[in-house]
């Protein structure tokens, strides 16, 4: 189906009749968050949120499918069509206390609820029945600039839920945009409170950066930032006069000796640091693997494709830390991004 020269997908339409019947029933619905950054930007959301002015138990009323996933929060999962939609009351938040979420939060207007999300790419709600874009915050104008800039005062948004500074980097990754210099620096200043939140948290950020189509620059800049070294406190020490070259030439080795064949493609880079390095760190590793892979990924696709593949494979499995050291468990690996 298409609309103003846009395609609408199965699930835009199915959420567009959910907005209709919130309008039918009295209240204010939109589209929000990053279906709305993708609309703006001429691409086909992978998930619609709906925001209004309906409490919880209405949107349960109205609804015949639904589960509440934060009710105490305003959030109530809707099921149509076999799509699922978060359907979310417009709030305002208490201080945060944990790094994660709010203490209390108080129903409120769509401007306070823009005014409490993290950056302004994804502040913004769009009227499917008007075709009309609602800017409390200036995501259009961030949008056009190319920018990912924090709602309000960054170090604020930062304290609030430490994960957007993961965010903020995987967002600026995925869309090749810069990151705001005050936004930036907050990050940089508040980078090693990373560690106060979960590593399950942790790794999903990481395992969508590493496996972005623009992962070199996703690396770059955990790197620049200070997060690299507070989540993988060895990649520091290893940054340190590391051959690359070297280390694939072994891992190459390694592999002929272990396959009894000449290939030098595809080396396990993680028996060739187990086999160069000593010893049976498996934190330590991992990250000279990961270091080699960044070091030799300077392209989009190629070896950057099986690089951070192998990041990915590193990020995906449990991070534990232990003693202040990391340890990486290897999970099963996932599809590039």
């Amino acid at each position: 189906m298409k609309e103003a020269g846009r395609t609408i997908s199965p699930m835009e339409k199915t959420a567009r009749e959910l907005v209709v019947q919130l309008r039918e029933h009295g209240h204010i619905a939109y589209f929000a968050g990053g279906c709305v950054r993708d609309i703006v930007r001429g691409q086909i959301p992978k998930d619609f949120d709906i925001a209004t002015d309906a409490r919880p138990e209405a949107v349960q009323q109205i609804f015949s499918r639904t589960y509440a996933v934060g009710a105490h929060f305003g959030v109530i999962v809707v099921v149509e069509n076999g799509f699922q939609f978060e359907v979310a009351t417009f709030r305002s938040d208490d201080v945060y206390i944990d790094g994660r979420r709010p203490s209390a939060v108080h129903f409120s207007s769509p401007e306070e609820d823009a005014r409490r999300r993290d950056f302004t790419i994804n502040g913004m709600f769009y009227d499917p029945v008007t075709e009309e874009v609602i800017d409390f915050v200036g995501g259009r104008v961030d949008l056009e600039a190319r920018l990912v800039r924090a709602i309000g005062d960054p170090g604020e948004r930062f304290k609030e839920d430490r994960l957007r500074m993961l965010r903020a980097v995987r967002f600026a990754t995925a869309l090749d945009y810069k990151i705001d210099n005050q936004t930036w620096d907050a990050l940089a200043a508040n980078a090693t409170a990373i560690s106060e939140i979960s590593k399950e948290r942790i790794r999903e950020e990481l395992v969508r950066i590493f496996t972005s189509p623009n992962r070199v620059r996703g690396w770059d800049l955990l790197d620049e930032s200070g997060l690299m070294r507070a989540i993988i406190p060895e990649m520091e020490a290893m940054k340190k006069g590391f051959d690359a070259a070297r280390f694939f030439r072994l891992a190459s080795r390694h592999r002929q000796a272990a396959h009894g064949e000449r290939r030098s493609s595809r080396p396990d880079s993680f028996q060739c640091a187990r086999s160069n390095w000593g010893g049976d760190d498996r934190g330590n590793h991992g990250a000279a693997a990961l270091l080699a892979r960044r070091d030799r990924c300077d392209s989009r696709d190629g070896p950057a494709a099986h690089g951070f593949q192998g990041c990915a494979s590193y990020a995906r499995g449990k991070i534990e830390t232990v003693h202040g050291q990391t340890n990486f468990r290897r999970g099963a690996r996932v599809a590039s991004g």
